[in-house]
């Protein structure tokens, strides 16, 4: 609805601006679209609730991760 209100769902992006790929920062939407990688996005929020946060993902556990993709590579290794 392009609203931000206590309560409402959102979806946004935090974008570092301080990003050396995204000096000078003469038009905002074109140093976005077409000079930022994805490192400068700081933050995510999808439908109110944070999914990156300050570059560290929220929803996501590294270590089962690790886990089965080495359990994995070995089923496949292994034949």
């Amino acid at each position: 609805c392009g609203l931000i209100h206590t309560g409402m769902y959102a979806d946004l992006q935090v974008i570092n601006g301080d990003h050396p790929s995204m000096w000078p920062i003469n038009d905002p939407i074109s140093a976005v679209v077409y000079s930022a990688p994805c490192d400068t996005v700081e933050s995510v929020m999808v439908n109110g609730n944070f999914v990156k946060y300050r570059n560290m993902l929220t929803t996501l556990d590294y270590e089962k991760i690790k886990y089965e993709t080495r359990q994995r590579a070995r089923r496949i290794l292994n034949g």
